[in-house]
Parts: structure tokens; C-alpha cells; sequence
């Protein structure tokens, strides 16, 4: 058997050994990996709770700048989608100035701020038809879409899982209201 251990005398004339032996070292690489695998799954679950998490909370602060915004410039203020199919506002919106309140960033019109989402496996979907392609906020804060004036939307993980997604539910008066859950979720 090979042995990693080194033999040296000491001061006083005593034999010393000193290091590990192969079968210390393989077993004490084996705990460790154990120890790793068995944390893989809870590590996971953070960072997918944690993206979730930020998401909506970059989300929910992009409502309150579009809704501030209309109050202080006394216009309707819109949110877009970038890119948007089947309800999913898939890569990220923009925040515009939206005075003929149309709905749509027209020439001339102020890009406000621009996001763009990269949250791997996270999806924003419009809840109904209400939000579905725009949102705008008036300038008394209360809202208005392209489909009726409150709605909501739903951040929901890669893995569907609808107890651990998110709503943002955002009412007529300007209220925006962020719950633990979602009804449901594309899988």
C-alpha cells in the first residue's frame, strides 16, 4: 500500500511521522463530496428563489419610476415589452413618455428607461388581455392598458412550480400589490 507519510527524528532522538496515507486522503475526499451533494439541491433552490426575487423587485420598481413619472410630467406614462408572444413580455420593456397616450413609443417620444431581461428560465406573463401588450399610468397614478385599467402578471421559474412564482397585481387606482404565488405557469 502506498503510504504519503514522511519519517523524521526529532531533537530528542524520537522517531516522528508525519502526513496523510492514501486511504486518509480518499476518505476524506468522499465525505466532502457527499457533504457538496447533499447541499447541490438547496443551493439551487436559493438561486432560483433569489432570481425570482429580483426579478420581480426590478419589475415592481419599473411600475412605480413609469407611475412617478406621470404624475410628475402630468402625462400618461407607458410600459412596453420589447419583444412580446403569447402574453409574455420575454426580453425585457421600456418605460416612455406616451402624451397622445396610444399605447405605442412614437417618434419624438422620450425613452424614459430601457430593461433588459436576462433572467434565465424566468418568464413575465400578462395575467389577461388587460396588460398584455402595453400599460400606461395617468398622471393621477391610476392606470390604463390595452385591454381595461387593472390587471396583473405573473414571474413565474423555469421549473413552472406556481407556489414558489410570483404575481404583481396592479389595480386600477395605481395600487401594485406583490404576492407569493402565481395562478399558474407556462412549463
Amino acid at each position: 500500500m502506498s503510504q504519503m507519510r514522511k519519517t523524521n527524528i526529532n531533537r530528542s532522538g524520537s522517531l516522528v511521522t508525519a502526513g496523510f496515507t492514501l486511504i486518509e486522503i480518499l476518505i476524506t475526499l468522499s465525505v466532502g463530496a457527499i457533504l457538496a451533494m447533499m447541499a447541490a439541491p438547496s443551493m439551487t433552490e436559493s438561486i432560483e428563489n433569489s432570481k425570482i426575487k429580483t426579478l420581480s423587485g426590478e419589475f415592481t420598481v419599473a411600475l412605480y419610476l413609469a407611475q412617478s413619472e406621470a404624475i410628475k410630467r402630468g402625462i400618461q406614462v407607458s410600459i412596453k415589452p420589447k419583444f412580446r408572444r403569447n402574453n409574455e413580455w420575454k426580453t425585457g420593456w421600456n418605460i416612455f413618455a406616451d402624451p397622445n397616450a396610444n399605447g405605442a413609443r412614437d417618434a419624438g417620444e422620450e425613452l424614459i428607461q430601457t430593461y433588459d431581461m436576462n433572467t434565465e428560465g424566468l418568464t413575465l406573463v400578462s395575467e389577461d388581455a388587460v396588460f398584455a401588450t402595453w400599460m400606461g399610468f395617468l398622471p393621477s397614478g391610476a392606470t390604463r392598458g390595452n385591454g381595461g385599467i387593472s390587471g396583473g402578471f405573473r414571474i413565474c421559474r423555469a421549473d413552472g412550480e406556481t407556489t414558489k412564482s410570483r404575481t404583481v397585481i396592479i389595480q386600477a387606482t395605481g395600487n401594485i400589490i406583490t404576492e407569493m404565488g402565481a395562478s399558474s405557469c407556462p412549463p
